[in-house]
């Protein structure tokens, strides 16, 4: 029990593996090979407990590129045998997508994977990042199974030329002891509740039907590691099965299978990636063209016949030409509504009126001998106002004109017409 809880985070080293198998092997054989209790109290014992107390800061470029470096085995914790911890990875990516110091991320990855828990969640993390700022992927020398699936999830991922890419793929393994042991002499019994508890305990058979349940589980997390690169790379589920032999490819062939984006030095990589921010500012800014407050011979030419009252409100906010238009087209509907409100009133009196002098003969208002007043000058230039400033805006409408525009020509053209339809609505 003491020698346990010694080793910090034992438990990551079992269950299932997303790792190119000749560094898993090489893992197991330095693992098994330990003097554990030398180990734990070794320099790079401490170092390891000394990074999972204080994950590592990544380093941050004068153009705002922060460097997030994965290297050696991934697992969820900090391990004494080296690698780098999913966990950590994640926290440092949080905190470079909240400052807002940074532009990009850049994931330099040189893993051949590791364990299956901890990766999804990396790879969620690294996708999610994706909405906030340009992630990018650099793959150098080794970019072999978890660490491919994680660094997969990035908007643009490229590799060395002496890169290895791939070993899309998860297993784990089972030993099947019970002959060396039955050889030795010993039996070993499995108490156990339920059909599948104890599989593998040293010593014992390997059944078929054990077998077949590990493949199910290991088909399962693989299930996993399968979407996450039809998400990164968005290619379909057939194209990435294709793919998801174990093998692992050279650079170029990576290219050609559409694993990665392309080959480059990594200070290349940089560079591109800067260019690509450059470009997205330019194209930012072009979007959002600097705001001007209009002028008074400005707001005058786009808002024809506009008041001095309304020019001035316009200033005094500081309001651009096209904010200025705007607010003239919505006073100008307001003024055409209020104007409809008063023939739809008017309208409705001359029918009670003609109804009225139907039903009573009109009786001249006028004593005997007495002649009746000439109409004034105004009223004899307009017979009928209303009948008059309808033909106007009907000709100009016929011409081409919308209505609106041509109810302010016409109001601007002879203001005399319009104060006498007005007078005769009232």
């Amino acid at each position: 029990m003491e020698s346990n809880i010694a080793i910090p985070h034992l438990h990551q080293f079992f269950g299932v593996w997303a790792i190119y198998e000749q560094h898993g092997e090489a893992l197991y054989s330095l693992a098994t090979g330990l003097d554990l209790s030398i180990h734990l109290q070794s320099p790079q014992a401490a170092a390891a407990r000394e990074r999972g107390a204080n994950p590592a800061v990544p380093y941050v470029t004068s153009d705002g590129i922060a460097v997030i470096e994965m290297d050696g085995a991934l697992q969820k914790q900090e391990s004494s045998l080296g690698g780098t911890s999913t966990v950590g990875l994640r926290k440092q990516i949080r905190a470079v997508v909240k400052s807002d110091a940074i532009k990009a991320i850049m994931l330099k990855i040189d893993s051949p994977g590791g364990t299956a828990a901890g990766t999804m969640e990396l790879a969620d993390e690294i996708f999610n990042a994706r909405k906030h700022k340009p992630v990018w992927t650099y793959f150098e020398d080794l970019g072999a199974s978890a660490a491919y699936w994680a660094g997969s999830q990035a908007d643009h991922v490229l590799a060395n030329a002496s890169a290895l890419v791939g070993s899309i793929g998860t297993y784990m393994t089972v030993r099947d002891t019970s002959q060396a042991h039955a050889a030795a002499g010993i039996k070993v019994h499995v108490i156990r509740a339920g059909d599948f508890k104890g599989v593998g305990t040293n010593g014992t058979e390997v059944t078929p039907e054990q077998l077949d349940e590990l493949q199910a589980m290991v088909n399962e997390v693989n299930s996993h590691f399968i979407s996450g690169v039809v998400r990164g790379r968005k290619m379909t589920s057939e194209q990435v099965q294709l793919l998801a032999d174990g093998r692992i490819h050279p650079s170029s062939k990576a290219q050609q299978l559409g694993l990665i984006d392309g080959v480059s030095s990594f200070d290349d990589a940089l560079t591109q990636l800067s260019s690509s921010l450059l470009r997205r500012q330019r194209m930012s800014d072009a979007a959002t063209p600097e705001r001007k407050a209009a002028t008074v011979n400005e707001i005058k030419a786009g808002c024809p016949g506009a008041t001095d009252s309304f020019i001035v409100a316009q200033l005094g906010r500081g309001a651009t030409l096209a904010e200025s238009q705007g607010d003239w087209l919505k006073q100008l509907a307001e003024d055409n509504a209020e104007l409809q409100a008063k023939l739809t009133e008017a309208t409705a009196k001359a029918d009670s009126l003609e109804a009225a002098s139907k039903a009573t003969p009109p009786v001249a208002n006028v004593a005997p001998g007495v002649a009746p007043v000439a109409a004034s000058a105004s009223d004899a230039a307009y017979d009928n106002p209303k009948a008059k400033w309808d033909e106007e805006i009907g000709a100009k409408v016929k011409a081409g004109i919308p209505r609106q525009r041509a109810v302010q020509m016409v109001n601007r053209e002879n203001p005399g017409l319009r104060e006498a339809m007005l007078s005769q609505l009232s």
